[in-house]
């Protein structure tokens, strides 16, 4: 794996809190790594347990040469110097997906601690 922050590393690097054995709560580290995949680009993915110790002091941020923090200007450097999976879209498509992000947006992170705390309880035998 490349080291965190590598800048002859020609692999991006995706810093995001947590771990892979954890269900991630925070839902801006999801859409960048899902970013990555859809475009296919070679990337690396760092864990880190402290959310406030890379650079930018904000997760998630990818690093290729420099960092980039926050998921959207993560997808905006990738898209603009790396892959645009919208590229292809006519205004309408590109409008329809910029909407459902949004809605994505909205529903995910409250349903990513509502599983979170079911499977808590359940875990725990609470319900």
């Amino acid at each position: 794996m490349a080291a965190v922050g590598d800048s002859k590393s020609n692999r991006i690097v995706l810093v995001r809190a947590g771990s892979e054995a954890v269900l991630p709560l925070d839902h801006k580290s999801v859409e960048v790594e899902l970013y990555l995949r859809v475009a296919g680009l070679d990337h690396d993915t760092h864990y880190t347990a402290y959310p406030y110790s890379p650079m930018t002091g904000v997760l998630p941020q990818i690093q290729f040469g420099r960092s980039v923090a926050s998921a959207t200007e993560s997808v905006r450097y990738l898209a603009l110097d790396h892959c645009d999976v919208d590229q292809s879209l006519t205004a309408t498509q590109r409008a329809e997906a910029y909407a459902f992000r949004t809605l994505i947006d909205q529903a995910l992170p409250p349903a990513l601690v509502s599983e979170f705390c079911i499977r808590t309880a359940l875990r725990l035998q609470l319900i």
